[in-house]
């Protein structure tokens, strides 16, 4: 536990705030025998989901013969030689994604990645309780309140919560279900709006809401339409062998204390028609929705044929900053202010709510 004195300005106190914690995970990672590595930013393909968008980049030059952008998340940089490597990796990676700032949002921020192989997501998701109460450990002060109780974070199946929260069962139910749960509980939604975005909204506004009680909470087992890069459970195929991370950020201004999407982890699927298919689809979506159609990241899906059973994970470094910080009581600070330098000044939208989830 770190007991060094705290009078300092808050630029200065949140520097060496981000430098204790990412030294913290690196300790923790080598400790371990994860090898950090470095990915370009700069790649053909920036992503597939809908839900993402990417910063063009433009040569002029003629650096690069093709298009290319900056990319959203180190994910295909490192799958295209995870196989190769034969190592287990991470790295610490600036990313961006071309979306509205808030508190917890920002289109530049830094993600943790890590892959281990001949591993499910189970195991990694005991890993990654094990990092981050390793990192509150070694970064907060001795006077400072605990995030995490000494209980196990709790494994919450997403059907339960939606049975429990939303009266629906996301792995039987249709469209039309979903829509009546959003009527039920007093929830604005469209009746054209796919599953998907039913989902998605009682995901956002009736289930994190609920995860509150917990100081911190695994969402688990999500359905097979979530499934993205993880693969289905061999034991039922309704489900994606994928969790998601929360954390409970304190109440600030009198508002009540709210859940953070903190980590996103797979059990990554390896089958390249599969992944190809999936692609596919998310590309269909997009032209649909009339967003840019991002090329297929054909390497990486040479690789995936030597890439062994692997689970691997992506952490929004940033948002574990502000939540280590508001129990450091600094809890006013948002996602930019760990950016030094950073050349928004109070009042722009950078200080705005966060919006909601985007419903694709």
């Amino acid at each position: 536990m770190n007991s060094a004195p705290r009078q300092q300005s808050p630029l200065l106190r949140r520097a060496r705030l981000r430098a204790r914690t990412e030294s913290a995970i690196r300790q923790f990672l080598a400790h371990r025998d994860v090898l950090e590595i470095a990915c370009p930013c700069i790649v053909p393909s920036p992503g597939m989901e809908a839900h993402l968008r990417a910063f063009p980049v433009r040569s002029a030059t003629g650096a690069y013969h093709d298009h290319r952008f900056l990319h959203t998340s180190p994910e295909y940089a490192i799958k295209t030689t995870l196989g190769t490597l034969d190592h287990d990796v991470f790295t610490l990676a600036r990313v961006f994604r071309d979306e509205p700032r808030g508190r917890l949002h920002h289109p530049e921020f830094t993600m943790l990645e890590w892959y281990r192989r001949h591993r499910d997501h189970i195991a990694l998701m005991t890993e990654t309780e094990e990092l981050l109460r390793h990192v509150t450990r070694s970064v907060l002060h001795e006077n400072d309140p605990q995030p995490l109780p000494d209980t196990p974070i709790p494994r919450i199946p997403v059907r339960d919560a939606f049975l429990q929260h939303a009266g629906v069962d996301p792995l039987e139910c249709s469209t039309h279900d979903l829509h009546d749960a959003c009527r039920t509980l007093g929830i604005d939604a469209r009746p054209d709006w796919d599953w998907h975005a039913h989902f998605s909204l009682l995901h956002a506004l009736c289930i994190e809401p609920a995860l509150a009680s917990s100081a911190a909470a695994f969402l688990t087992d999500f359905p097979a339409s979530e499934a993205a890069l993880a693969r289905t459970s061999e034991l039922d195929p309704r489900v994606a062998e994928r969790f998601e991370l929360y954390v409970r950020l304190p109440a600030v201004h009198g508002e009540a204390p709210v859940m953070v999407e903190l980590a996103n982890a797979f059990h990554e699927l390896v089958d390249p028609a599969e992944q190809r298919a999936r692609m596919q689809q998310d590309r269909a979506q997009r032209t649909r929705e009339g967003l840019p159609v991002y090329p297929i990241p054909e390497r990486m899906l040479q690789e995936l044929e030597a890439m062994p059973p692997t689970a691997g994970i992506a952490l929004g470094v940033e948002r574990l900053l502000v939540w280590l910080a508001a129990h450091a009581g600094d809890a006013a600070c948002r996602v930019a202010d760990f950016l030094v330098g950073n050349e928004e000044a109070p009042g722009t939208s950078a200080d705005d709510p966060d919006p909601p989830k985007p419903v694709t």
